[in-house]
This record gives C-alpha cells, structure tokens and sequence, in this order.
C-alpha cells in the first residue's frame, strides 16, 4: 500500500517490511474478516466492539 512505499521509499525495504500497519477506523466484527484479509493492514483500533464479548469474539475469530 501507499504507506509501505513511502516508508520504503524514506529508510528502505527492510523497514517497509517491518512496520506494522494498523487500521485507523473502529474495527468490529462486522468488519474485522475484510479488514484483516487485506496484505497490508496488519490489526486494528477496536472502540465499542471490545466492551461486548460476542463482538469481540468476533474479532478475534477474524484474526485467527
């Protein structure tokens, strides 16, 4: 993605490869499965979704 390649571009590939990238949207079990899929988004901000633990379940049957 756009960030990758900026930061690769800025300290180089080895860099690019080691930094984690972090959804920045509210990320919930509704969203989590097509979130997570994605090559470069590496996790998430989890708002709501974390105070009920089926949501959250969710979550993390998502990122298994």
């Amino acid at each position: 993605g756009a960030i990758g390649r900026v930061v690769a571009e800025l300290y180089g590939a080895d860099a690019a490869e080691e930094v984690i990238i972090q959804y920045g949207g509210s990320m919930n079990d509704k969203n989590a499965t097509e979130l997570l899929s994605k090559v470069n988004v590496d996790g998430g901000l989890i708002r709501g979704a974390a105070l009920k633990v089926a949501d959250f379940k969710g979550i993390i049957d998502a990122f298994k």
